[in-house]
């Protein structure tokens, strides 16, 4: 199995980094990972942004890909 985590955005809080990583360090015991860091948009409005960055996350992932979003606001 591997999994690939696609992250809008840079982390700019280094705890959080940390945490990341040390997650990332562990999880590869068990399954090859890797994580892919995409360009938050600049787009001037809102939408606008969200669909680029949908556009860019759908190019990123793999056809036979098994997909998970995890949204901070989701439910």
């Amino acid at each position: 199995m591997r999994l690939r985590i696609i992250w809008v955005g840079k982390t700019k809080n280094e705890h959080v980094r940390a945490l990341a990583d040390d997650y990332l360090k562990r999880l590869t015991r068990f399954a090859r990972c890797e994580v892919t860091e995409l360009n938050a948009a600049r787009a001037t409005a809102a939408r606008e942004g969200i669909a680029e960055e949908g556009k860019r996350i759908i190019s990123a992932l793999h056809s036979q890909a098994y997909v998970i979003l995890l949204d901070v606001a989701g439910r």
